[in-house]
């Protein structure tokens, strides 16, 4: 892929256009202070997720088009942080701050500061942006896939695995794979294998589209 238009072609509009959001929304925040997260380790962990993500996808056999929703989604699924910490920098300190002093995980620490957390927010950024709906609802989700309505193989379903093993790397205590909804979707028996499809050495070089 040499040219925008021979993007286009190969990936779909859809999908460069939400690269760019991707890379736009970290950019526009360099040097930003993000309230106690750096934008290294979230862009770093945004990739690594990504290509898990996309791993688990091609793993599955999806198509093209599901493919790069998962990769999309992967990079995209912690804007709602991006957005919440970069913005209301003293107010996410206070998330960091009660991790930390009440043992709580992210999620619960940012209902408290907030009365939302990220995937909540990053789920109407991306739906105001106009993405597609697999990508909107991996966002929305990627903490608890039992709560969205469609229950099949997506970008959810990809992103989901993905981000806990990715966390899985860089954590002690990293959020947990919900196996009821991939028994529900009929694929808890392939978990094992794209975990050690994930976690081969070139894996994170995938991330490259």
């Amino acid at each position: 892929v040499s040219t925008p238009q021979e993007a286009v072609n190969y990936m779909g509009m859809d999908t460069v256009k939400a690269l760019v959001l991707s890379i736009n929304a970290f950019a526009q925040y360099e040097g930003a202070q993000l309230g106690g997260i750096t934008l290294e380790a979230l862009w770093n962990h945004s990739l690594v997720t990504a290509g898990y993500a996309k791993t688990i996808a091609r793993e599955a056999g999806a198509g093209n088009r599901a493919v790069d929703e998962a990769f999309v989604a992967g990079m995209l699924h912690d804007a709602g942080k991006l957005a919440l910490a970069a913005n209301f920098a003293e107010e996410y300190e206070q998330v960091i701050e009660l991790k930390k002093e009440e043992e709580i995980d992210t999620l619960a620490a940012e209902e408290k500061v907030f009365g939302m957390a990220h995937p909540d927010v990053g789920g109407h950024l991306l739906g105001f942006w106009g993405l597609p709906t697999a990508v909107v609802d991996a966002v929305s989700w990627h903490h608890d896939p039992m709560a969205c309505l469609e229950h099949r193989f997506d970008a959810l379903a990809c992103v989901h695995a993905a981000n806990a093993w990715a966390h899985a790397g860089e954590e002690e205590d990293p959020p947990k794979i919900d196996e009821a909804f991939y028994a529900e979707i009929g694929m808890d028996d392939s978990l094992d294998y794209w975990r050690d499809a994930c976690l081969e050495p070139d894996t994170e070089d995938s991330a490259a589209v």
